[in-house]
Order: structure tokens, then C-alpha cells, then sequence
């Protein structure tokens, strides 16, 4: 038997005979009928909690079921690899802001954005352990080169990056600049191309600069800019370059300096010419460039 609490106040008989009032007709009719009105009110509650209980109730949880999973993202039936080292698997991933919310069959959920992944691999970032991006990724701030390739971590500091800089990096870095920049021979020849598009002069030297602290010839001979076809062209000649560790980043500095050039002219970007006299290897480099050439056959 369910029974319903009203909040109803009903007369206390032993209040009133405690109060010294008597029992009367007058106070026993009272009771009465206070009485038979709380028994209707709660007959009244009964029906309705039984219709609640046996059509509205399961009524709502029909449509609760029935409710799909709303999610940010649901990139569908990829191939998952999920860095267990386990066998990868199809199935569906789903994002809500920053964070996966759920991995498996996800056909039950809406995703407000949907990306139909058959065919391709879906994985946690990978991670770059030597990381020669370190230019790269100062010039695309968004990082589209590595992350187009999964990356995203990159771990770097070794050998010639740019950072964290020691303190022999930090003085070749500091004499280039100021050679290019601070000695005022950018300024110089942004000023003959402004004046004449056709100049064949405006040329930086770098051997004729006073040499680094520790006393070696400087690489990099000139830089030379040209305007060709309405196009900020660039031309770098070096006296000695190292193939496997050091061109690509001087080419990589290099164009940053050709980009300056075309952003303070306003002109698109031209092509860009490497000259080596000497391109060479180490042999301590060796072995590491086999490997290198040895991954690509893999």
C-alpha cells in the first residue's frame, strides 16, 4: 500500500484535551471531516502517481533510450592504431573539444562534424625524436609540414639546431646577423632594389666582415637579390658547405632572408640558388647518412 503525506494540518486530540478542551460534537466533527478530506486527497495522489508510474514513466525512458550520443567530432570507420602495440582495428573516434570521448563502434552517435576516415590511419601524434625542423617550424607557425605527416611533438637540440642555442651557437648566430643586418648591408641593398629593379649591385659580403671570436673563415662568401620576372630572387654563394647537417638549415635561414627582402619590396617570392665550392661529409657523419639513405629503401 503506498500512501501519500499532505500537508494538510489535522487536529491533535490529545492537544485538545491537554489545551483543557472537551471532546465535543463540534471538535469530533472537525476531525472528521479533515479526516475524510485527507483520505480523498490521497486517493487523488495515488491516481496520479499510478498513471505516472505505468504510462508517463516508461514513456520517458523510451525517448531517453532512443536519444543519440551528441559528440563535437566523429571521425568514422578509420583504421585505428591506438599505440598499444596491438593489430589495428576499424572503428569510429569521437571528440568533444580537446579530448577523444570515446573509440569503438560509434554508429548510435551524431557527430556535429563527421570525417569519413575508410581506408586511411588514425593514430595518437607520432613523435619526432630528432627533430631537424627547428627553422621550419619558425617560419609555419601552424606547422602544416609535420603535422601533415602525424607529427606532433618534436624533440630538438641536438647538433646544429637552433635551440636550445649554447654558447658557440650563439656567437656564430650573433655574427651573421649583425653582418647582414646590423652592419647595415640588408639596408643597403633593399635601397638599390627599391631605386633600380634591374640592379645587378645589391650584394651582401659576409668574408670581408671581421672574423667570428674563434678565429675561422666564414662559410658563406655573399648573398645576392635580384628582381627577375617581377620576382624577389635570391642567390647564396658558399665556400664550403656541410651536406648532411648544415645545408639544409642554412638554406632554410637563408630563404627567411629572401622572404624579408620580398615583404619589404612587395613582391612574390622568386626562385632560390644554393652555390657550394665545396659540399662535403665527415666521416664521423658517415654511418649516420647511410642509415639515413638506408630508411628510405625500407
Amino acid at each position: 500500500m503506498i500512501l501519500f503525506m499532505t500537508f494538510i494540518r489535522q487536529p491533535d486530540i490529545t492537544r485538545l484535551i491537554d489545551d483543557g478542551q472537551y471532546l465535543n460534537f463540534k471538535n469530533l466533527f472537525r476531525i472528521l471531516f479533515n479526516f475524510k478530506t485527507f483520505l480523498l486527497l490521497n486517493s487523488i495522489m495515488k491516481g496520479l502517481f499510478m498513471r505516472f508510474f505505468f504510462f508517463i514513466l516508461p514513456v520517458l525512458i523510451i525517448i531517453g533510450c532512443n536519444q543519440k550520443p551528441e559528440y563535437d567530432v566523429i571521425i568514422r570507420n578509420g583504421t585505428i592504431y591506438d599505440g598499444s602495440g596491438e593489430k589495428p582495428y576499424i572503428g569510429d573516434i569521437a571528440i568533444n573539444g580537446d579530448t577523444i570521448a570515446a573509440v569503438g563502434d560509434l554508429s548510435s552517435a551524431n557527430g556535429t562534424t563527421e570525417i569519413e576516415a575508410s581506408g586511411m590511419a588514425v593514430s595518437p601524434g607520432f613523435i619526432n625524436m630528432l627533430s631537424w625542423a627547428n627553422v621550419s617550424l619558425i617560419h609555419d607557425g601552424k606547422s602544416q609540414s609535420d603535422i601533415r605527416q602525424g607529427v606532433t611533438l618534436e624533440v630538438m637540440g641536438e647538433g646544429w639546431s637552433m635551440g636550445p642555442l649554447n654558447d658557440k651557437m650563439k656567437e656564430e648566430c650573433a655574427y651573421y646577423y649583425e653582418t647582414i643586418f646590423g652592419s647595415g648591408k640588408f639596408d643597403k641593398a633593399l635601397k638599390m632594389l627599391k631605386e633600380d629593379s634591374s640592379t645587378k649591385k645589391a650584394i651582401i659580403t659576409i668574408n670581408e666582415a671581421p672574423k667570428p671570436k674563434n678565429g675561422k673563415i666564414p662559410c658563406m662568401t655573399c648573398l645576392w637579390a635580384r628582381i627577375i620576372n617581377g620576382k624577389l630572387t635570391l642567390s647564396c654563394h658558399m665556400r664550403a658547405n656541410n651536406a648532411y647537417r648544415i645545408m639544409l638549415m642554412n638554406i632554410q635561414i637563408n630563404q627567411a632572408i629572401q622572404k624579408e627582402f620580398a615583404k619589404r619590396l612587395n613582391l612574390p617570392l622568386g626562385n632560390y640558388y644554393h652555390f657550394v665550392d665545396s659540399l662535403h661529409l665527415y666521416k664521423k657523419e658517415l654511418n649516420d647518412v647511410k642509415s639515413f639513405l638506408e630508411s628510405f629503401r625500407e
